[in-house]
């Protein structure tokens, strides 16, 4: 329980989080540290063990709060409109959605239920999905913040690549370089559209480290 504790200047009792791919990694780091800070959180993932024991041990260490773990499988779109259909209906408000789903492989391209490639799916498509799913929660938040983490200021552009192939199905026009390139090019444009679309709400595209 000690592990789940760690220093913070703000209290934010009474607000909530959506974590997405928060069962591992910096998912889960960010659950912990938004719970420390008084976030209520639902956490998301596929992993339904490791969701519960994350959901167990944030319980045990901040006996105030009402954290919930809601399975998601976020290769598949209509799974993501439903887990965000769930939330909405627990909850009117979400004030911090961060979204660290992703993947790290040397595969090509892998089409998902709904076609799309894989790793595409998980750093832009699924996340632009459960955003655009949960403005309402997060409009009525308090000083609602949406923030992707993947590669902001660290990617290369793709703009002639995306007039091209958006989502890098044409034959020989993958590569693993590409659709990392593309999903980081993708949260730039994508996040600056919603911001603007939406400037009650904050939206940050961060790189790890």
């Amino acid at each position: 329980m000690n592990q789940l504790k760690t220093a913070h200047a703000a209290t934010f009792t009474g607000r909530v989080a959506v974590v997405t791919g928060a069962t591992s990694g910096i998912g889960r780091a960010c659950a912990i540290r938004l719970a420390d800070a008084g976030f209520s959180v639902f956490a998301l993932g596929r992993s339904q063990s490791r969701g519960h024991d994350l959901i167990t041990a944030l319980s045990k260490a901040h006996y105030n709060q009402d954290h919930k773990f809601i399975s998601c499988d976020a290769f598949s779109l209509s799974d993501v409109r439903s887990c965000a259909s769930k939330i909405a209906a627990l909850s009117k408000q979400v004030d911090v959605l961060v979204l660290s789903q992703g993947m790290g492989s040397i595969q090509g391209f892998t089409p998902t239920v709904d076609g799309n490639d894989e790793k595409l799916t998980l750093h832009w498509w699924s996340r632009a999905a459960f955003i655009i799913q949960l403005l309402p929660q997060l409009k009525g938040g308090t000083s609602p913040t949406v923030i992707s983490v993947l590669s902001g200021g660290v990617h290369r552009s793709f703009e002639k690549g995306m007039k091209a192939d958006v989502g890098l199905v044409e034959k020989g026009s993958y590569s693993v370089p590409k659709a990392a390139d593309a999903a980081g090019y993708y949260n730039d444009l994508g996040l600056d559209a919603l911001a603007r679309a939406n400037e009650e709400i904050t939206f940050i595209h961060a790189a790890p480290g």
